[in-house]
């Protein structure tokens, strides 16, 4: 029975993968490789179950913590586990840097050979990871040219992940397979523990039943599909080691139909935006407000509204482009319909609608607003107390790669997303960011002076801000029409793409006066010979 259900999800409706098939001893005999600032369950599970894994940190001190935290003699302890009901208990190792993670096993020769790189961080450090661990990633594969290929992979894949990790590949002049990989909602909630005694405490909860996995190859080929053949059956089988048993791993339709179905992105800021865009400023709080709980019914409709917005850039994709797409963009789904899919058999959980959803469903019961202890020069009356905390990640990450992405993808369709819009404008205010602005004719001027009256006026808008290079939308690598994003990103056939031709892949180039902007225009990067490579 789990065969034939692993065989029916992984063929999907997409392109049709070999059948993978889950096995739990299998897993211990394989190389994880686990990136966690902090740890969450991912690496501790996994060890738990005798997998071979290793945490990467880079933040100066952090490693040496998880070392002390993570090694002998404090376990970690893993409850709640949908496979195994009884406690887990298991070790892992820490590194500081990713040339000692890689050199970290000298048995197997040079360098380690990882199946899998899982980047379980939040997205704003993705970059600084991608770019160190990309030339490294290529060392260890010329080193193992026997071995299958590595699997890049996040967890989770927000908007544009695929084009963030194919532009550190490229930069760092990778042609070796990489297989680029990404769950597009996390599988499960978990909180973990320090114990006084030493050790840490993992509770698992709130387990889906499935869960979307975005599958491509780099490079990209004249035969996409066939490379995703392949190799995305391994890909599956490693992550779904990874998860263990439960979700169960879906392939997704593909890395756009992902990041234009980040789910977090419809959440959180439409919660942020109905609960806090009449605040004062000066109302302070005794405790953070629940999240979820008390969702107003005005939440639920602007999140289906969003999500519908979004829908209709879909079906214009589709319209436009139909059997050349590689991602056939089958994994984006309407809020209510995800929520369903989800956690629909939740008990107690009322489906009626968004809102109703949100307010019932048992993994989301207790969870609070983001806040912070009032700032000196903030009139209360009452110490100490809270406001709200604006740069907290449901805007500053759940923004620029989620709707920020959306709305991206948006622009070049030429579909207008006046609830989206609505959204973003309060959203940048508050976190002090700039993605949409009113551009002056002529150019990509800027100024927050011209941002019209009413945010809804989608017309007047464009993703033309300066915090536009700090998201991951199209636009932040320079993609200004609709076909040169979709053919060059590999969401549709490109006859002309070669096994190592780099053509299509393009350079973020620096602007004046800064060492890291990237919303300039962006020039094609010249082939290289096979003798220059």
């Amino acid at each position: 029975m789990r065969r034939r259900q692993r065989r029916d999800a992984v063929r999907g409706s997409g392109p049709s993968l070999p059948a993978a098939s889950y096995s739990s001893s299998w897993c211990p005999h394989h190389r994880v490789w686990r990136f966690l600032r902090p740890p969450p369950s991912f690496s501790r599970q996994l060890a738990a179950r005798g997998a071979k894994t290793a945490i990467l940190s880079t933040y100066p001190g952090e490693a040496a913590t998880f070392q002390s935290g993570s090694c002998c003699p404090e376990p970690i302890t893993v409850r709640g586990w949908p496979r195994d009901p009884s406690t887990l208990v298991g070790y892992s190792v820490a590194f500081d840097t990713v040339e000692r993670a890689f050199a970290a096993d000298r048995g197997e020769g040079d360098l380690c050979a990882y199946d899998l790189v899982l980047l379980a961080l939040p997205a704003f450090a993705h970059d600084a990871y991608l770019n160190a661990l990309a030339p490294w990633i290529e060392k260890s594969a010329n080193a193992h040219a026997h071995r299958p290929p590595c699997v890049l992979a996040a967890a989770v894949a927000q908007g544009g992940f695929d084009l963030a990790a194919r532009n550190a590949l490229q930069a760092a002049r990778a042609h070796k397979t990489v297989v680029v990989a990404g769950l597009e909602t996390l599988p499960w909630t978990c909180r973990a523990r320090r114990r006084p005694t030493g050790g840490h405490d993992v509770d698992i909860g709130g387990t889906k039943h499935e869960v979307d996995v975005a599958i491509s190859v780099h490079p990209v080929t004249a035969n996409a599909t066939g490379d995703l053949i392949e190799h995305g059956a391994r890909a599956l089988d490693v992550l779904q080691c990874a998860v263990g048993e439960n979700p169960l791993l879906v392939v997704a339709s593909g890395f756009l139909g992902v990041s234009m179905m980040n789910i977090n992105a419809l959440w959180h800021p439409a919660l942020m935006y109905h609960r806090w865009k009449n605040w004062d400023g000066r109302e302070t709080f005794t405790e953070p407000p629940l999240l979820y709980e008390v969702a107003c019914d005005e939440a639920g409709i602007t999140i289906s509204a969003m999500s519908i917005e979004v829908k209709a850039v879909i079906d214009a994709l589709k319209a436009e482009f139909g059997d050349e797409l590689v991602d056939d963009l089958h994994s984006v789904r309407t809020a209510h319909e995800w929520f369903v899919r989800s956690y629909g058999d939740q008990p107690g959980i009322d489906t009626t609608s968004v809102a109703t959803m949100l307010r019932t469903n048992p993994a989301y019961k207790g969870l609070t607003h983001p806040m912070k202890p009032v700032e000196e020069g903030v009139q209360s009356d009452v110490a100490p107390r809270l406001v709200p905390d604006f740069k907290h990640r449901y805007l500053t990450e759940d923004m620029p790669y989620g709707l920020v992405v959306f709305r991206g993808v948006a622009e070049l369709v030429g579909i207008p997303t006046p609830t989206i819009d609505t959204v973003i404008s309060w959203a940048q205010t508050a976190a002090g960011k700039t993605y949409l602005a009113a551009a002056k004719p002529g150019g990509h001027g800027i100024s927050e002076t011209e941002l019209p009256a009413s945010p809804g006026e989608a017309g007047t808008l464009r993703l033309t801000g300066e915090s536009v290079a700090e998201s991951r939308c199209p636009q932040r690598y320079g993609f200004f029409e609709l076909n040169w994003f979709m053919k060059n990103s590999g969401y549709v056939t490109t006859p002309s793409a070669g096994k190592n031709d780099d053509a299509g892949w393009f350079r973020i180039p620096k602007v004046k006066g800064s060492s890291d902007d990237v919303t300039g225009a962006m020039e094609p990067e010249q082939p290289r010979s096979p003798a220059a490579a």
